[in-house]
């Protein structure tokens, strides 16, 4: 065995390929992205991280036992920084485990075994770092192939029972890569024929994680994609109800008039008062009523407002949508009605009076619509899977929110960005506009 040659595992070299492998490991987890600034304790993660995986390699124990070992350090690791969530850090660390086995099989099974006469004339550092430079070569190369699918789709959407489910190939693999028997055996052939199954196993293992992981990630994101499209249809006939209560208002305003005229005529003071009571509740819901030069925002804004008015809230609105008109109603609602609600969630819990307020102004920079809402916030905002999550108890059915202002800003060429700092939430949202 061609293994005969190397160097003992006890030598202090053989710490180099673990050193390498954590190098490919954290420039394969880089599109993750952690969650908090580095810093020292990133640092010393890092460093602990490739300690415990040089003493798993000290150790060399048996192979399942060392492979879930090491995983159990790059989920650790991952959990730690918070790159994603723990069925993703799961996902992600037994992909890059099944890059590290193909590298190692592929470097020393199939091209270095096969030309063992020829090595065996060499010197044993020499042989021991060839061996290194093929690993983590072949390495390099599984892991770049593995991260173009591993993270374009994502694991993020997928629950525990989906992960561990895609996850279960492995089991085979472990108990047959276990197995020292064709090792050990004279037969060449049967050595072959193992090399070439572990090869096909471990190749199999990693396409079927993948592609499942991909089929049910774009499951989930369908799912969520329907059932926003449903809460902005809802959002939309809310519209169309508050638009035809407004227009109702409107004709009623004209015939206002010939009622006040026969109230000056009247003598009866009670007829009066108790009109004049009903007329008050009858057009309260309108009293904020805001002239935006769009039809469909005036609407919106008016119902907010009515929100805003029954949770003491003051809305501060200062928005011209004159040139809005090449946006639908139905995106004009989403816009405007998400943000807003978002907007009031967080300001209902704030108990100081002067903290209460919620500005929106909308404006123009030669031909870019600028919108710009603050609100002022308690504690800390809730995050799921590195977004902001809703604090809705049936949290199944929101938390869209963000994501359709996103989705409409990106749709007409725009962008959305949002800032948390000091107990102050801030949404900023760029559109073009057409000429």
């Amino acid at each position: 065995m061609i293994t005969a040659y190397f160097l003992e595992t006890t030598g202090i070299i053989w710490y180099v390929p673990c050193l390498l492998e954590c190098l490919v490991f954290f420039f394969l987890i880089k599109p993750l992205g952690s969650k908090n600034p580095f810093g020292w304790k990133d640092a010393a993660a890092a460093i602990a991280l490739i300690a415990y995986q040089m003493l798993i390699t000290y150790l060399h124990q048996q192979f399942y036992l060392d492979f879930v070992l090491c995983l159990a350090g790059y989920f650790v690791y991952l959990t730690y920084e918070k790159c994603s969530s723990r069925q993703q850090n799961l996902y992600v660390s037994c992909v890059f485990l099944l890059c590290v086995e193909a590298g190692k099989i592929v470097a020393l099974d199939l091209l270095m075994q096969p030309i063992v006469g020829a090595l065996s004339q060499w010197s044993p550092l020499a042989v021991t770092l060839l061996n290194f430079g093929l690993t983590f070569a072949v390495l390099s190369i599984v892991a770049f192939i593995a991260s173009r699918w591993l993270f374009d789709s994502g694991a993020e959407n997928l629950s525990w029972t989906q992960c561990v489910s895609i996850l279960l190939p492995i089991i085979p693999f472990m108990f047959l890569r276990s197995r020292s028997y064709a090792y050990e055996n004279p037969d060449q052939p049967l050595y072959q024929d193992m090399v070439l199954i572990l090869l096909m196993l471990i190749g199999s293992i990693i396409v079927i994680i993948v592609v499942n992981a991909a089929n049910l990630s774009s499951v989930v994101k369908k799912a969520d994609l329907l059932q926003m499209e449903a809460l902005l249809n809802e959002q939309h006939q809310h519209y169309a109800m508050k638009k035809s209560a407004v227009d109702a208002v409107r004709r009623q305003y004209h015939d206002l008039k010939h009622y006040l005229g026969t109230l000056e005529e009247s003598r009866d003071i009670r007829q009066v008062r108790a009109f004049v009571e009903g007329m008050s509740q009858t057009i309260s819901p309108f009293e904020a009523f805001v002239e935006t030069g769009n039809e469909a925002v005036d609407i919106i804004l008016a119902d907010k407002a009515g929100l805003c008015q029954r949770e003491r809230i003051r809305l501060v609105p200062y928005v011209d949508a004159s040139r809005l008109n090449f946006m639908s109603s139905f995106e004009l609602c989403a816009l405007f009605g998400n943000a807003l609600d978002n907007a009031i969630e967080a300001t209902i819990p704030l108990d100081d009076e002067s903290l209460r307020e919620i500005s929106l102004k909308v404006s123009y920079d030669h031909d870019l619509m600028v919108m710009r809402l603050a609100n002022r916030y308690a504690g800390d905002l809730p995050k799921k899977d590195g977004r902001l999550a809703t604090t809705k108890p049936n949290s199944e059915r929101h938390g869209f929110g963000m994501e359709s202002i996103d989705a409409i800003a990106r749709k007409h060429g725009g962008a959305m960005s949002f800032d948390a700092e000091g107990g102050t939430f801030t949404l900023n949202v760029v559109i073009p506009v057409p000429r």
